[in-house]
């Protein structure tokens, strides 16, 4: 019996172990290019998709459908008292999923595939609180929460060697635009005494309102993979 029906799952974890940037700043003497890195960060994902199959052809098949998307992101703390990580959110939500595969040989075919998907989650977050030189209190972290908006396409050539075993070669390519909902955080600085006697004391608790705006990530690459069909 034609199957008439597709139920797919997966997932994968990406680390940027050690992310930095360079940067370009503007002063009396002149222009000043500098390194700054960031807290090392992982990322993860995990999907769950049902497709309808529409044979269209006896060697072109077309499926669409539904599934729930998974987008977690991790921001590591830089020091043991942190904790294991300073930021992270926990995001879910739906998506549309499309592919198409197309068997122009005997065992051969290409398969194009495009997810649209929409996160949303909790926030957490545990910041840096002390230094040698200042302790920090972080006040209206609650309540804020992250969304990811985007679209994955993938593209792949694949060889059956059974019926049910199949090998293939891609390229896959995932664009998501992050943002912060309801994020209302204020930092206050607040100086330790110094020991160095040629630095003045600063009794003021300087107040920082933070404000978060959003960031594109880009991920892609090649892969070989293997499918079994059930």
């Amino acid at each position: 019996m034609e199957k008439k029906f597709r139920i797919e799952v997966s997932a994968y974890e990406i680390e940027l172990a050690n992310p930095n940037t360079n940067v370009i700043e503007s002063g009396t003497l002149g222009y000043e290019t500098r390194k700054q890195y960031f807290n090392p960060m992982l990322r993860s994902e995990a999907e769950l998709n049902y497709y309808k199959i529409l044979n269209l052809y006896p060697n072109w098949d077309f499926f669409a459908g539904a599934g729930i998307r998974n987008i977690n992101k991790y921001k590591y703390g830089y020091f043991l008292r942190e904790g294991v990580y300073e930021e992270y959110f926990y995001t879910y939500g739906p998506q549309f999923v499309f592919r198409t595969e197309y068997r122009f040989a005997e065992n051969w075919s290409l398969s194009l595939a495009a997810d649209l998907f929409y996160t949303q989650g909790t926030r957490f977050y545990k910041p840096q609180a002390l230094t040698l030189e200042s302790m920090t209190v972080s006040a209206g972290t609650a309540g804020a929460q992250g969304i990811y908006r985007g679209y994955e396409l993938d593209v792949s050539l694949g060889y059956r060697v059974f019926d049910a075993v199949k090998f293939f070669v891609g390229y896959n390519y995932i664009y998501s635009y992050f943002s912060y909902y309801s994020f209302h955080q204020t930092d206050i600085r607040l100086q330790t005494s110094s020991l160095d006697p040629f630095i003045s004391e600063n009794s003021s608790a300087p107040i920082l309102h933070m404000f978060r705006s959003g960031n594109h990530d880009i991920l892609q690459g090649l892969y070989l993979g293997m499918s079994v069909s059930f």
